[in-house]
């Protein structure tokens, strides 16, 4: 008994500090642009080519 409001503000604080995370993410662009959807970046030790799948 009584619990049940102190597991509803654990359970608020915790959204709030997942959403200002969330917020605070940033994209990182040498990872997400400039890459053709239709290259396969495998690492290979021969320094060949990437492999073009299309």
């Amino acid at each position: 008994m009584g619990d049940e409001h102190l597991d509803t503000i654990l359970a608020t604080k915790s959204d709030e500090f997942i959403k200002s995370g969330v917020e605070n993410l940033i994209l990182v662009p040498s990872e997400s642009e400039g890459i053709p959807d239709h290259r396969c970046d495998v690492p290979s030790h021969d320094n060949s080519p990437p492999l073009d799948v299309s």
